[in-house]
C-alpha cells in the first residue's frame, strides 16, 4: 500500500460481546473498533467464535464487508457456520466504502461504465530540407 509504514500497534475500543445465531446453533461474538495506536487507521471488526475453538482465525472478506457474515434474515450464513463447527473463530471487517463507512450501510454503488474516445494517432510531418546541392534528408515530426 502506497504510505503504509508497516503494521503499528493497535487496540480494541467500544468491544460489545453478544450472540448470534445460525445453521440451529448460538455462538459468541464480539464487535468493536480496531484502532492504530498511532491513530493511522480504525477498522470496525466482528469476530464469531465456535462453540469448541482450536485456535484458527479465518478472516471472511465481503462486498458487504461485515454483514456479509450473514444472511438477509440476519442469521450467521450457512458457510460461516462450517467454519466454526470446524472449530474456526470467524472474523469480518468493514474496510472503506463498506459497512460502517456508508451512511446508508450499504456498499459503494459501482459507477457507470463510461466510453473513453479512442486516442487519433499523431499527425506526420515529412519535411526534406536540401542538405546540399546533391542530397536531402526526411526528418518526420510527430
Amino acid at each position: 500500500m502506497i504510505g503504509w509504514g508497516g503494521p503499528v500497534a493497535a487496540t480494541v475500543e467500544s468491544l460489545k460481546e453478544f450472540k448470534v445465531e445460525g445453521g440451529g446453533k448460538s455462538y459468541n461474538a464480539a464487535s468493536g473498533l480496531f484502532t492504530a495506536n498511532d491513530g493511522s487507521y480504525a477498522l470496525p471488526v466482528i469476530e464469531i467464535h465456535p462453540v469448541n475453538s482450536d485456535d484458527r482465525e479465518v478472516m471472511w472478506l465481503d462486498e458487504r464487508g461485515k454483514a456479509g457474515l450473514f444472511t438477509e434474515a440476519g442469521a450467521v450464513r450457512p458457510e460461516v457456520c462450517r467454519l466454526l463447527d470446524s472449530g474456526a473463530s470467524v472474523a469480518g471487517v468493514d474496510l472503506f466504502g463498506q459497512g460502517e463507512f456508508q451512511a446508508d450501510g450499504q456498499p459503494l454503488a459501482r459507477p457507470a461504465a463510461r466510453k473513453i474516445p479512442a486516442r487519433r494517432p499523431p499527425s506526420r510531418s515529412v519535411i526534406t530540407p536540401p542538405c546540399s546541392p546533391s542530397e536531402s534528408t526526411t526528418f518526420v515530426r510527430c
